[in-house]
């Protein structure tokens, strides 16, 4: 992970996602591999924002569509390498930054 990297330069990074803003994980849980799903397996990601109300008010929109509203979980733990999932690595937290793609009919 490339935060890993940064952190070992002595930097302090924020991880950015790229977020479904109407289902947590995105396809986490059917086994996609996009962006926000190698974040979800390889931390504990999914478990800081699978409750956050901001899923239900899109989820209660008239069009089930992004707004946008953002999340922060200050510090993430992850525990494995996005280059092999099987492994385990020394846990590290990180804060993650999830934005939502907007629709171009929002901006």
């Amino acid at each position: 992970m490339a935060a890993r990297r940064f952190v070992e330069s002595g930097l302090e990074p924020l991880v950015l996602n790229f977020a479904n803003g109407v289902q947590p994980g995105g396809g986490f849980l059917y086994g996609a591999r996009a962006q926000e799903e190698v974040l979800c397996r390889s931390s504990a990601l999914f478990e800081t924002i699978v409750d956050d109300p901001m899923y239900e008010h899109h989820w209660d929109r008239e069009r089930p569509d992004s707004t946008d509203w953002a999340i922060r979980p200050p510090g993430v733990p992850v525990s494995r390498d996005d280059d092999d999932l099987s492994e385990f690595v020394d846990r590290q937290l990180f804060p993650f930054l999830t934005l939502f793609q907007l629709r171009h009919s929002l901006l």
